[in-house]
């Protein structure tokens, strides 16, 4: 940032700590030397001091807590973990959230609680939690910084729209990132504007549309041309060059010398080290593996000496190994980068770093025909991969309660707010009364009643969180067995290992090898049969959530709309009753078929006498409504007869359209419904001596295309005779 930029940001700061310190009956010296240490943090952040620019956000932090400022306190808290987060000292940021939320919430100030979610969303990312970072990007978002245009909303549109880029979601990062950049260029930041430019163009590098990366990198730059910053240009032309890689050998040459150009006049040692990885990269691209491999021990020396940056220098300890084995030095030396990549992985307890160094070790022994070192080195490769999936697993089901206990929260104190207000309102309406106000009245038992709607929609909402839930605890046990699976996988793999350990010493003879071999065919047909099998109950169980979102958010949605309309229409009594007893009978709609799927999911359920209890109870209830006599004749016992999960949502499904269709079309007088169950067979025949009606002219009508898929479903034979003026008789047979 130019020194004109930096004297704007002193003096927005102190006109915005006056007026907060004169809302807090602070004296005005308090907001200037706070913001005094802030804008020295900020000036000594730019230029990567970044210890100094700690020590003043610290100075800041501690003037405000001594002088109880603590609006001061806040924003000095912010620029303190901006600096860490910089830093790469996630943990550390991560840490000071939960202090900075809470002053936010105590000054009633949301724009503080949006960036400490901001904050927390940056440390994910930055972390690789993907979902975790959006999750928190969308909050800070929603908490008032959507609502204002400053530098963090730019910041947090950019870091959400980084990382949707992550997920390969090119309309939500393209989206996101332009809002991102439109607010900057408002506020005439170029650095934001660069920095957002330079990740949609490492996006679609990522994506692999490299002319699309390297048009966003060119404007990047130009942004830091326009900011004098030659720090971040060095690194804008790295960028470009190892783009230019597979698409112009000379303009990747080009930008690489750029690279070194602006790296030396930064006087940078992270943007040297960046420098000389891209020296390496074109020097490889151009086949000369001796001079890649010199630019390589720069950057490890420039990383060993500074200590600047433990993760990059296990990777380039990676790079050195494989530049060694290319050079064909002598294999010790190969395997001391290995071993420092490892040890320095274990000192970082990065179990991702862990495996890559141990899977190119692996693959270096094979090359080298050591097998048995090849196989050690890959079972502890394969033990951090599983380790690294369990713990992905464990912090994703962690996270969706988090999710759900928040939502079930929020939903707890919307409620308690609801009942206040219907309190206060039956209050007024009483006062109308007593005062002959009948039009005021009538106006507050309208307000009650859609109150009392959003309660219900409350309720339906946090009904589909658990839905939700048990949704994704389903597909978490899914991920836990295929685990499992690749775990026996591994064990397949680890035996064709051994068996070439044994072939080579002669030690096994030619019929155990055969038996053995045998074994291990056996072995991965009964796993084929398996993943075959998981396959089935994956779709199976894809489908029942499937169905779950589209009923319930189509329903959702409608009451949405019929509540809006009752909140417009307050003063028009009689359109207010149509649209409550509209949005009534959605939300009975939705109960009912949320209380279907959790029944259907339920095994304790597999059973057919529960599903005709069920079945009875629902036939019982629509007839009665329809003043229709029936009779229901369901068999008394049904043994152990049992239908698996789809086959018995099908058959009540079927069930429902019949008796729906004969309560609605038949104008039917008397009804049966009879149900046996013979040699295996199940008989189901729903009759009534209603109009009837001509099945040649309604082929397709009241559900009877729906109910014959069904019926295919179940591998049975649905029949219908009728004609009008003569009833109606349904008959399906199927297999149990």
């Amino acid at each position: 940032m130019a020194a004109t930029q930096r004297g704007l940001l002193f003096s927005i700061i102190v006109s915005f700590f006056t007026i907060a310190a004169n809302s807090q009956t602070y004296s005005k010296s308090d907001s200037i030397q706070v913001a005094q240490y802030i804008s020295q943090a900020s000036a000594y952040f730019e230029k990567l001091s970044f210890d100094t620019a700690l020590q003043f956000s610290q100075k800041a932090i501690d003037y405000s807590k001594k002088h109880n400022y603590l609006q001061g306190q806040a924003w000095s808290l912010i620029k303190k973990n901006d600096i860490l987060i910089e830093k790469d000292e996630l943990e550390e940021a991560d840490k000071h959230t939960p202090a900075l939320m809470k002053l936010g919430v105590q000054l009633r100030d949301s724009t503080i609680v949006g960036i400490a979610f901001l904050h927390k969303g940056q440390v994910r990312l930055y972390l690789d939690e993907i979902d975790s970072a959006i999750y928190y990007l969308e909050k800070a978002l929603a908490n008032r910084l959507e609502k204002v245009r400053i530098s963090y909303t730019g910041l947090a549109y950019n870091e959400l729209g980084f990382a949707w880029g992550r997920k390969d979601n090119e309309d939500k990062m393209t989206a996101n990132c332009f809002k991102g950049l439109s607010i900057y260029e408002g506020l005439n930041d170029y650095v934001g504007c660069a920095m957002t430019l330079g990740n949609i163009s490492t996006v679609y590098n990522k994506l692999g549309k490299k002319q699309k990366a390297i048009d966003y990198g060119k404007q990047s730059m130009v942004y830091r041309e326009k900011a004098g910053d030659i720090n971040k240009l060095a690194l804008v032309c790295c960028n470009l060059s190892q783009v230019y890689l597979d698409v112009d050998k000379k303009e990747a040459e080009k930008y690489q010398q750029l690279c070194v150009k602006y790296a030396q006049q930064s006087g940078s040692t992270a943007r040297m080290v960046n420098a000389y990885i891209t020296s390496s990269l074109i020097a490889n691209a151009q086949n000369r593996n001796d001079s890649a491999f010199a630019y390589e021990l720069k950057a490890i020396s420039i990383l060993e000496s500074t200590g600047y940056d433990k993760w990059m220098l296990a990777t380039r300890y990676i790079a050195a190994a494989f530049y060694t084995e290319a050079l064909k030095q002598d294999s010790s030396i190969t395997l001391s980068y290995f071993n420092k990549s490892i040890r320095l992985s274990e000192e970082l307890k990065s179990k991702s770093k862990l495996q890559v160094s141990y899977a190119y070790m692996s693959d270096f022994y094979l090359r080298k025909k050591n097998y048995e070192m090849a196989y050690r080195t890959y079972k502890k490769q394969i033990l951090y991969k599983d380790s690294m999936a369990m713990s992905e697993q464990e912090q994703n089901i962690a996270e969706l309660e988090t999710k759900y206990q928040t939502a079930k929260k929020d939903i707890e104190i919307e409620r308690l707010n609801t009942d206040q207000r219907i309190k206060q309102l039956e209050i007024e309406k009483q006062k109308a009364i007593i005062s002959g106000n009948k039009l005021e009245a009538q106006q507050k038992e309208n307000e009650i009643n859609l109150l009392q709607q959003q309660k219900l929609l409350s309720d339906l909402k946090l009904q589909q969180q658990e839905e939700e839930l048990l949704k994704q605890s389903l597909q978490a046990k899914n991920k836990e067995q295929e685990l499992q699976l690749v775990q026996k996988e591994k064990l397949i793999n680890e035996k064709g290992l051994q068996n070439q350990k044994q072939l080579r010493n002669g030690i096994i003879a030619g019929v155990v090898l055969l038996l053995l071999l045998s074994a291990i065919a056996f072995s991965r047909y009964q796993l084929k049969k398996k993943l075959e099998q998981q396959a089935v109950m994956q779709e199976m169980r894809n489908n029942i959530a499937s169905d779950l979102h589209d009923d319930v958010g189509a329903s959702l949605s409608n009451i949405n709309i019929l509540n809006e309309l009752t909140r417009r229409n307050a003063g028009n009594p009689e359109k207010v009753q149509e649209y409550l007893s509209k949005a009534s009978d959605d939300i009975k709609q939705v109960s009912e078929g949320i209380s279907d799927i959790v029944w259907n999911i339920n095994p304790r359920y597999d059973n057919l006498e529960h599903l005709f209890i069920r079945m009875k109870r629902y036939a019982s209830d629509i007839l009665d409504g329809k003043n229709i006599s029936y009779d229901i004749k369901f068999p008394e016992q049904t043994g152990d007869w049992k239908l698996e999960m789809d086959k018995r949502r099908d058959l009540y499904l079927l069930f429902k359209e019949a008796v729906n269709n004969l309560a609605k079309y038949s104008s039917a007088k008397n009804a049966l419904i009879e149900l046996s169950i013979n040699d295996s067979q199940l008989q189901l025949k729903v009759e009534d001596d209603g109009v009837g009606f001509n099945p040649a002219i309604i082929a397709a009508g009241n559900g009877l295309q729906n109910m014959q898929q069904r019926a295919a479903l179940l591998k049975g034979q649905l029949d219908l005779q009728t004609s009008p003026g003569k009833g109606t008789q349904l008959r399906l047979v199927m297999p149990v």
